[in-house]
């Protein structure tokens, strides 16, 4: 008996290493093609028809892969992992091969890594065979050496995606531009309905009548006279590995059927949570005069949108676009203004469709970049990853139950990691942290201010009222709240008046500002000008 697992590596650089979206959302396609579609046919083609069990949805029952009747069984595909067995080691070579070549022509640039492990039906799959099998593939992938991409022989050209020889052009309007193997093979798949689209629509669903995902970054929403943000939003599930290794089986056929049942699980978990951000946004957006117009929740002042200027489109781009969907992590991109707001209600879609998962509840965390539309995608990304590491950490460290979130709104440039930003440009003049980030999704004890809903009560209170028309006021007191406790005093006694409350067990934070080392308002009012609530 032998089983095959299959991996990819290096898919990061590989989808986010472009600054065009179309040709992000062509290699997330690519990505997840050769873990399910392509693997499923390299499967068929190579097992017998009549003796092979491959089933796309990964839901198979009464199998007898162990008894001889079939040569080759899939086990699951998610996550980016796709495993199946096979009863012959020549089937399971060939499986390999067959993949391995599809990948190349179809997917240049794209690396794919693969375990074969023989092994003996009577032994624990579970216990025994499957930590074998990933530790094969862990040394793979330690052991893989990529090849060096030839970068040229005399006169060239270079593509403007990723620096590679350029083995055509891409039209751009009246002109074209070279583009290297990989870029065309990303931008084929991702033309307006094209096989990125249907998976889209296929998994997630359609905008909705009049609407459609955009597929540049331009497209994802500006307002006149301000700069264009986006958001880009990674999240992950919480334990989820832990989850997956206690799976209790009373054999290795109970085991593979209960392995299918979370993995399908927790799938649909995701994708019902991003679901459900598309279907909040949809019932908040209208056109009107050529704009693109997002209601508040709570009859606020909307946001407008101006739609791209050019040729007429028939369908409006909604602010929003899914780019990496299946299993239990998500990326997606939208209007900056939107960002931490879609990652809140993900992260409590996700948690709300995850509470008959196997094993127990589920739920994730999420981090936010909140960049400039023409700032470098690849490190938007990074930094996204970073701040979900982030907020995975400090879930780690207080004990949180729940889901965490964090966030950061760069306004240039970065110098160094997230920690060394935070340490050097968020500290008042005795060192304490001026930001609460990242905070927990939902209150618990022990957690003190570091908590959602206390950020969101002071992005409310400044959105409305008086606070709304005194800008001036809030930027001079996100300077004064630097300086400590009594400078906030003194501010609040030169303005009359006191700062909203953000929660009743805090009534001291309205003349201080600070609850021991904790600033409670300093998220809210960098925050403030880049959030709108879903």
């Amino acid at each position: 008996m032998n089983i095959v697992i299959v991996d990819t590596t290096g898919i990061q650089p590989y989808i986010f290493g472009s600054h065009r979206l179309r040709e992000n959302i062509g290699a997330s396609w690519l990505v997840s093609q050769a873990t399910s579609d392509w693997a499923f046919t390299a499967l068929r083609q190579a097992v017998p028809t009549n003796n092979l069990e491959a089933n796309e949805n990964t839901l198979i029952e009464n199998l007898h892969i162990e008894a001889g009747t079939i040569d080759g069984e899939t086990v699951y595909s998610g996550g980016g992992n796709f495993v199946a067995l096979f009863r012959r080691a020549p089937n399971a070579e060939s499986f390999i091969r067959i993949l391995s070549k599809r990948v190349l022509c179809e997917a240049p640039g794209l690396n794919l890594v693969a375990a074969r492990e023989e092994f003996d039906w009577s032994e624990n799959l579970q216990n025994e065979v499957w930590p074998r099998a990933f530790q094969k593939l862990t040394d793979a992938k330690r052991a893989y050496v990529p090849s060096a991409p030839l970068l040229g022989l005399s006169v060239i050209q270079i593509c403007r995606s990723s620096g590679l020889p350029a083995a055509g052009t891409v039209p751009k309007g009246i002109d074209t531009y070279p583009a290297a193997a990989d870029t065309l093979a990303k931008l084929a798949v991702s033309k307006r309905d094209g096989p990125a689209d249907r998976r889209l629509y296929d998994l997630i669903g359609k905008p909705g009548d009049g609407y459609d995902y955009p597929s540049e970054f331009d497209d994802l929403g500006r307002s006149r006279g301000e700069f264009s943000y986006i958001a880009v939003v990674h999240a992950d599930g919480n334990d989820m590995g832990d989850r997956f290794q206690q799976i209790q089986a009373s054999g290795n056929r109970d085991y593979l059927q209960k392995l299918r049942t979370l993995s399908s699980a927790v799938d649909g978990a995701a994708r019902d949570a991003m679901k459900s951000v598309l279907s909040t946004l949809k019932g908040r957006v209208k056109t009107e005069d050529g704009k693109l117009v997002i209601s508040h929740p709570e009859n606020l002042p909307e946001l407008t949108l101006i739609l791209p200027e050019g040729e007429q489109k028939q369908k409006v781009c909604l602010p929003f676009r899914p780019l990496v969907f299946g299993g239990d992590d998500a990326t997606f991109v939208c209007d900056g203004r939107l960002g931490v707001s879609a990652a809140v209600a993900y992260l409590e879609a996700f948690e709300n469709a995850a509470k008959e998962l196997p094993g127990g509840p589920g739920n994730a965390c999420a981090g936010v970049a909140i960049v400039k539309s023409h700032y470098p995608f690849g490190r938007a990304y990074e930094l996204a990853d970073e701040l979900c590491r982030n907020a995975k950490e400090f879930r780690r460290e207080k004990n949180v139950t729940g889901g965490c979130l964090d966030w950061h709104l760069a306004q240039s440039g970065l110098a160094g990691g997230i920690e060394a930003i935070r340490a050097r440009e968020y500290k008042d003049t005795s060192q304490r942290s001026l930001n609460l980030r990242p905070v927990a999704l939902f209150r618990e004890p022990g957690l003190d201010l570091r908590a959602w809903p206390i950020v969101k009560s002071g992005l409310e209170a400044f959105q409305r009222g008086e606070w709304r028309e005194k800008r001036n006021k809030l930027k001079a007191l996100r300077e004064v709240l630097r300086e400590g406790e009594t400078a906030v005093g003194w501010f609040l006694q030169k303005y009359g008046g006191e700062l909203p409350e953000l929660d009743p067990g805090y009534t001291a934070l309205t003349k201080k500002g600070w609850h021991s080392r904790q600033c409670g308002y300093f998220d809210a009012i960098e925050l403030m000008d880049r959030y709108m609530p879903l």
